[in-house]
């Protein structure tokens, strides 16, 4: 891999587009980030009991206090996204999701972001969140040296309703020789709808990647399957469902992702065996943290908010990366009593985790998201 680049998962559990992303330029410290100044949190906008007061009085308090939680996390992602620090910068600008107008300014930066995977998830966003007044922004993306970024661009203009060639990522699925891209590719024409790329799709799970790993074949397999479901093949769920259940511990990985994309895809009939895996146990040892949490979140996008206190067990983890995906699982369960432990975590020492904490307030706290 060339000299100061950094293949990252992406942070966001169930991400714009949950592959592998390049980030360049990372500086390095524990979680490769230098550490910018701490945003402190106002003690005021902690919420706290108004047992003293009135009825009116403690909910008048409390829309206030929400308010003031929330705007000090808007406050935080808009200061990440113009980091210094890539892998923060991609996390702040998807952390931003909820943030209607004010995610738009933060968007059109980076689209001219020098790192490509911040150029890619940019683009994402602007499809994903309907950001039609970038389209213009966009377009010149389709010119990038990124294939990333250029597939990326290609959905955006597409999904907005841009006119726009969607040919190239048939291509970049089917002769790609990263598995990323491809991976990437399937993601895209999953979130588009556009039944017609089926047969590329299918062609594609019987496709070898020169160079991969068998891990890399099942991990892009993977989003493939999940790309044919969006599309109409429900078949394909047992596939995602077996894959919950790693056989070897480099397996555990493949775990993840498969349990990330069932929860995307509201498959609720897994939710039993979401459950079963996070309370398995063996020789006195659970699964991973990492897997977990997926199934906290997985199972919060299906309805059920019982993993709020995974994320919990999780929430003081010496590993900083554990920390942000906990914080990450409370945006998705939603409760309102876990704003305090959000706001608590926006003192936290790595950005990382102030970030995704920020980016759960926000979801929290927007109506109707």
């Amino acid at each position: 891999m060339p000299t100061g680049q950094t293949r990252i998962q992406r942070l966001t559990i169930g991400s714009t587009a949950a592959l592998l992303v390049t980030i360049a330029g990372c500086q390095t410290t524990e979680m490769g980030l230098a550490e910018p100044t701490n945003t402190q949190t106002d003690p005021s906008s902690v919420l706290t009991p108004a047992e003293t007061l009135t009825p009116a009085d403690s909910a008048a308090r409390t829309v206030i206090e929400r308010s003031t939680l929330r705007e000090q996390a808007l406050s935080t992602l808009v200061e990440y996204s113009a980091s210094n620090n890539a892998l923060l910068r991609a996390n702040a600008l998807e952390a931003l999701s909820p943030a209607g107008k004010r995610l738009q300014a933060p968007l059109a930066a980076g689209l001219v972001d020098p790192n490509e995977g911040v150029r890619a998830i940019a683009a994402v966003l602007v499809g994903r969140e309907q950001v039609k007044p970038l389209a213009a922004s966009v377009r010149p993306l389709l010119r990038d040296p990124s294939v990333r970024v250029r597939a990326s661009a290609i959905y955006a203009l597409r999904a907005i309703g841009a006119d726009v060639d969607p040919t190239p990522l048939g291509t970049y699925l089917l002769e790609s020789e990263e598995p990323g891209v491809r991976a990437h590719a399937a993601f895209l024409l999953g979130e588009l709808g556009d039944k017609s790329a089926m047969p590329l799709l299918r062609q594609a799970l019987h496709e070898k990647i020169p160079g991969a790993s068998e891990q890399q074949e099942r991990l892009v397999g993977l989003q493939i399957a999940e790309a044919m479901v969006k599309l109409g093949d429900k078949s394909r769920l047992e596939g995602l469902r077996a894959a919950l259940y790693p056989a070897r511990p480099d397996e555990f990985e493949i775990a993840v992702l498969a349990t990330q994309i069932l929860g995307r895809l509201g498959d609720r009939a897994s939710i039993p065996q979401l459950i079963n895996l996070s309370e398995y146990t063996q020789n006195g040892r659970t699964v991973p943290p990492e897997l977990r949490l997926a199934v906290a979140d997985a199972a919060a996008r299906m309805g059920r908010r019982e993993g709020w206190f995974i994320a919990e067990t999780y929430i003081e983890d010496a590993d900083p990366l554990r920390r942000s995906q906990a914080a990450l699982v409370l945006g998705q369960t939603g409760r309102d009593e876990d704003l305090e432990t959000l706001a608590g975590l926006l003192d936290d020492p790595n950005p990382l985790v102030r970030a995704a904490a920020s980016g759960s307030i926000l979801e929290i706290t927007t109506p109707g998201r």
